[in-house]
């Protein structure tokens, strides 16, 4: 794992110029392209590794419209908890676990990505985590809500950070 301190800047940049050129490749795509609310949808996990996928879908479906950090974070505690020996053993199972994130409780239906520079940014951030690149903010996370609702669990767990509309913890074995 990467030094987050030592790092932080070189994944900044990286990130920076990774989001430009999709943008700008976003962008220069015709209209035609993109008419169809489901066109992303229709694509988004083609040709890449599951675990990618999994780690993606989780930030897109929980922190799209978070800050970059707030993203980083969320993958932090997807990281964190495949490390955890009370959790699963790889990301796509972390993420599909019964009962632990809301989206995945949805129909079907609202599992659509249908905002393609989010879902590129959600894609990078997943990337970027799996090679190493982890935010170091969130310590030993493995818990998070939203800052508008108040979990049962959220009492017996210990206060890390809030970034964002998220608030992290630790929650003991």
């Amino acid at each position: 794992m990467f030094n987050y301190s030592n790092n932080h800047n070189t994944f900044r940049l990286f990130l920076s110029v990774t989001i430009i050129v999709c943008s700008v490749f976003l962008v220069n795509t015709s209209n035609a392209e993109h008419s169809s609310p489901s066109m992303v949808s229709d694509t988004y996990g083609v040709g890449m590794g599951d675990e990618v996928r999994c780690l993606a879908l989780n930030i897109y479906h929980e922190a799209r419209g978070e800050s970059i950090s707030g993203q980083k974070a969320i993958a932090g505690v997807i990281m964190n908890r495949v490390r955890s020996q009370r959790y699963p053993d790889s990301i796509c199972e972390v993420v599909w676990q019964p009962k632990q994130f809301s989206w995945t409780l949805a129909h079907e239906n609202y599992h659509v990505v249908t905002d393609p520079i989010a879902w590129k940014i959600a894609l990078i951030i997943g990337h970027l985590t799996l090679a190493g690149y982890e935010y170091a903010r969130i310590g030993d996370a493995t818990h998070y809500h939203a800052t508008s609702v108040d979990p049962y669990w959220a009492a017996s767990g210990h206060f890390i950070i809030k970034i964002g509309d998220h608030i992290f913890y630790k929650l003991d074995a």
